[in-house]
C-alpha cells in the first residue's frame, strides 16, 4: 500500500512522508470506528477509486502487442548503467 501511495502522491507533487502518514491516519481512523458497515463503505470507495484507473489506462492507448508479448514472455527490465 505504501509504495502505491508514495508513487501516486510523488506524481502529484505531494511529499511522500506527508502522503503516507495522512493515508495511514485515514485508514486507521476508518478501522478504529468499530462499525464494520462504515469500514466496508470506506473500502468500497477505495475499490471504486481503483476502478476509475481502468478508463485512464485505456485512454493512453497502450501497446497491446507489447503487453501480450510481455504477459507470455516475462523478463526483467534492463539494467541502468551507473
Amino acid at each position: 500500500m505504501r509504495a502505491g501511495i508514495s508513487i501516486g502522491l510523488d506524481y502529484l507533487g505531494v511529499p511522500k512522508a506527508w502522503g503516507v502518514a495522512g493515508s495511514a491516519i485515514l485508514v486507521m481512523a476508518a478501522v478504529s470506528t468499530g462499525d464494520f458497515r462504515r469500514f466496508e463503505r470506506f473500502a468500497l470507495v477505495l475499490v471504486v477509486g481503483s476502478l476509475l484507473l481502468v478508463p485512464v489506462f485505456l485512454m493512453v492507448h497502450p501497446p497491446w502487442d507489447q503487453i501480450a508479448h510481455d504477459f507470455v514472455v516475462p523478463q526483467l527490465p534492463p539494467r541502468k548503467s551507473p
